[in-house]
């Protein structure tokens, strides 16, 4: 196959994208002809839930990858980080284990957990904001309903589900609901003298 690629690139049968060199497409066909390729071919399925589940794996993993969890004793739990912020002299970034309790850590791996039917992958096949058609088609064909809109949550609805006692609309001394009022913009004055160009 990469003969043939080579061939048809110096040919001229094979074109290559507008503004890009054919003898750049020639080194790259090369180069990743020198890697060893393994490539299985599977049965194929005689339903989709198979794939559907392969792919779900990729689209919505878990907030942290199993093999980063270093070590748990039961009452603490090491895992590895990399700190974004630090890099060696060689550019490569710094890392490290971190210790949490089990009740932090799982605190922390529930602050990344989106809430049911929220969508995190964004502009990328049957879940783009533009295919809402062939989503509902294809859960149709899997048995399910059509997609439910999500109603948008402010930020009081969010502490209403919250519960609690203390709302943060509530006035801490009467306990009355507070209510939107007129919009103040701030007063900038101007400085009234006018300083001379070239100061002594």
């Amino acid at each position: 196959m990469i003969r043939m690629i080579l061939k048809e690139l110096g040919e001229g049968r094979l074109q290559v994208p507008e503004g890009q060199r054919v003898d750049s497409w020639q080194r790259a066909t090369i180069r990743v002809g020198k890697k060893s390729w393994s490539v299985r071919i599977m049965k194929r399925y005689s339903h989709g839930a198979g794939v559907a589940t392969y792919l779900a794996r990729y689209m919505r993993g878990s907030p942290i990858r199993s093999e980063r969890i270093v070590k748990w004793d039961g009452e603490r739990v090491s895992y590895a980080y990399t700190d974004n912020r630090a890099t060696k002299a060689s550019g490569r970034k710094v890392g490290g284990v971190m210790q949490l309790s089990t009740a932090d850590f799982v605190l922390r791996l529930f602050q990344h957990l989106p809430e049911p039917n929220l969508k995190v992958v964004r502009h990328w096949g049957l879940y783009g904001s533009r295919c809402k058609e062939e989503l509902n088609e294809c859960r149709d064909l899997l048995g399910q309903g059509p997609v439910e809109d999500i109603p948008k949550m402010d930020w009081q609805d969010f502490c209403e589900r919250q519960g609690g006692k203390k709302h943060p609309e509530l006035c801490p001394h009467c306990g009355v609901r507070l209510v939107d009022g007129a919009v103040l913009l701030p007063e900038r004055s101007t400085w009234p003298l006018k300083l001379p160009q070239n100061a002594a």
